[in-house]
């Protein structure tokens, strides 16, 4: 690993839920990121426990009240950014450069072997040279993933672009599903417990990800100049289900089936998988599911004339 990562200083907290006492008699401090990792390889008595009530996610899910009074006693990172006076967005006054990814079982409960899961993980993702650490987490049913991010002002356009690499067409193609991450990991001040992985995967020549996903521009509101994309002939000649579902000044909302409702764990219930025409003539796909939050129009189309 780039040793200068190493060397970068990262928030550390007292424990997850800090008071505003505990803030101010110093549960607020730093170490570098060199430092936090290193006991990452120890499992301590209130780690030992949480893996004893983790063999699998079924019972990870049955013990989650007794995890999270375990879990509460644990150190924190906050490795994207410096934190002072609080442990909100605002509190930061420095940006690290390092992003950190989430990636649990409840959100991706196709992954029977987590073990076997990393070393292949990192083996494919980093042909592109920018993982700098794969680990398991506190439960030992999941991972942590860090990247050094090119931009680090923009982490939030860096998330999105890392979100919609791990649900990529390749990924699916390599594993048979997109792979869910968490989307805390999009707030600077995201933070983590203590993790345990005696055996992490680290690559000491790791570079910074440079892809950015921009936020959606607002859009002006303009009557339609008749060169449109005609979106209910082309939803009719695919064969496409529709509903229209609102009417109004923004535009035409349509709910549509999401062509990766198999990757979906969880059930439909508020859900909606919804096609918008933009009274400018422009057009919005979203599907709430976590394995679809990246999905855009342009994935949605190509899905369907592929005829997935």
């Amino acid at each position: 690993m780039n040793n200068s990562y190493f060397d970068l200083y990262v928030t550390q907290l007292k424990r997850y839920n800090l008071t505003s006492q505990e803030i101010n008699e110093g549960g607020i401090t730093y170490c570098t990121l060199g430092e936090w990792l290193s006991r990452t390889t120890q499992a301590n008595a209130d780690i030992q426990a949480i893996r004893g009530l983790c063999p699998d996610l079924e019972h990870k899910q049955q013990n989650k009240e007794q995890i999270s009074r375990y879990k509460a006693r644990l150190n924190c990172i906050v490795p994207s950014a410096l934190l002072s006076g609080g442990i909100g967005k605002d509190n930061a006054y420095e940006r690290t450069g390092l992003m950190l990814i989430d990636i649990d079982a409840a959100d991706n409960k196709w992954v029977t072997d987590w073990e076997q899961f990393k070393r292949s993980l990192f083996e494919r993702m980093n042909k592109g040279k920018n993982v700098l650490y794969m680990g398991r987490s506190v439960s030992g049913l999941g991972l942590v993933v860090i990247i050094p991010v090119a931009y680090p002002d923009r982490h939030e356009e860096h998330f999105k672009a890392v979100q919609a690499d791990f649900a990529s067409d390749y990924v699916v193609k390599v594993f048979g599903h997109p792979i869910v991450i968490d989307g805390k990991s999009e707030r600077i001040s995201s933070k983590q417990c203590l993790w345990y992985d005696p055996q992490p995967m680290t690559n000491r020549d790791a570079t910074a990800y440079m892809r950015l996903i921009e936020k959606p521009k607002p859009r002006r509101r303009t009557a339609s100049n008749g060169k449109d994309f005609d979106l209910e002939t082309w939803l009719r000649a695919n064969g496409v289900d529709y509903r229209i579902t609102k009417d109004n000044d923004f535009g035409i909302q349509y709910e549509v089936r999401c062509p990766w409702e198999q990757y979906h764990t969880t059930g439909e219930g508020k859900r909606a998988h919804t096609l918008f025409r933009y009274n400018d003539g422009g057009i919005g796909y979203r599907c709430m599911h976590n394995s679809c939050s990246c999905r855009t129009w342009k994935d949605y189309r190509k899905a369907i004339e592929k005829g997935v």
